[in-house]
């Protein structure tokens, strides 16, 4: 998986998380940033779905998970990142219309606002 822009919003999202041991309340997230639960939530699914980084909910408090073998998830030098994983074949309804096509910048949260 690509690597989270540390300078972007993602990027600070996860840099707290793990500045505090992997492990933090969503509330606290939703007060640090500013936002609503959803929004926390979307932000943690989003670093799972475009930076393979993994996370588990239990009740209020979400563990973040890094892939095996990333020492460093982020953009800057150093970054260690994995093996990236074997192609698969679309199917007929495999989502892709979800992610907005070519034109899609992954990055761009603004919508999360």
């Amino acid at each position: 998986e690509k690597p989270v822009k540390r300078s972007g919003k993602r990027g600070k999202f996860l840099e707290w998380f793990l500045a505090g041991g992997g492990s933090r309340a969503v509330r606290e997230a939703m007060a640090e940033f500013g936002m609503s639960r959803s929004n926390a939530l979307s932000y943690l699914y989003m670093l799972q779905k475009d930076h393979g980084i993994g996370y588990d909910l239990v009740g209020d408090v979400a563990t973040v998970r890094l892939p095996d073998g990333c020492v460093n998830p982020f953009d800057d030098p150093g970054f260690e990142g994995v093996e990236p994983a074997a192609p698969t074949t679309p199917t007929e309804d495999d989502g892709a219309w979800l992610d907005g096509g070519a034109d899609n910048d992954v990055d761009d949260d603004s919508w999360l606002e």
